[in-house]
């Protein structure tokens, strides 16, 4: 089962006329009727029939006619995502930490790669966060990530990625076990080390 084959039975089955379809794919009559042929031969069941001197659709033809637009709509479809993806080139630098480069990004570096393979990606380290928005401000870097901070920057946008919960371990009769309420509820106000955020700037 060919592609020009579901075009030639779409075309005909909209103007159940094999002599204007010849005419407008561009092929001799005798092409047509050998296109619908094989098909009726593949599929194992007739899509036309005539009635007299007119051609109609039997119901296995339009049961068919739906399918087909289907394949020929997905075939369209994946040629332009791989359009698009082979278009995709450049370089993209990131601002990470080391720990982040090994344990969180990995299987995002995988995901992203075999979406636009021809993208390279650099890593740049940064020590701290306001290094790598200084980076990201000078164009330094196109995107980092980082931990949460308290100010943002007017020009930079902020997208938080994951959340992780912290939590303090101590033997039972260590002297801080008393006081862990107290603890839990300063460090939800102050602890910022806990979520993990996307910094890009707002003109990207």
């Amino acid at each position: 089962m060919e592609l020009k084959q579901l075009i030639t039975f779409i075309t005909a089955a909209e103007h159940v006329n094999f002599t204007l379809t010849a005419k407008m794919l561009n092929y001799a009559q005798s092409s047509v009727t050998s296109q619908i042929k094989s098909l009726e031969e593949e599929i194992g069941t007739p899509l036309f029939e005539r009635l007299g001197k007119r051609l109609i659709l039997t119901e296995a033809g339009k049961t068919f006619k739906s399918y087909a637009q289907k394949i020929i709509a997905l075939t369209e479809e994946a040629k332009m995502a791989t359009n698009q993806v082979r278009e995709t080139t450049g370089t993209l630098k990131i601002g990470a930490t080391e720990s982040q480069c090994t344990y969180r990004l990995p299987p995002i570096i995988k995901e992203f790669k075999q979406a636009f393979p021809q993208v390279k990606l650099i890593f740049k380290p940064y020590i701290s966060n306001e290094q790598a928005k200084e980076q990201l401000l000078q164009g330094q870097l196109d995107i980092t990530f980082i931990l949460d901070v308290n100010r943002m920057e007017d020009a930079l946008h902020v997208e938080s990625l994951i959340q992780d919960e912290i939590k303090m371990v101590a033997a039972n009769d260590h002297l801080s076990c008393g006081f862990t309420s107290n603890i839990e509820g300063s460090s939800k106000r102050n602890s910022s080390a806990d979520r993990g955020r996307l910094l890009v700037p707002h003109a990207l």
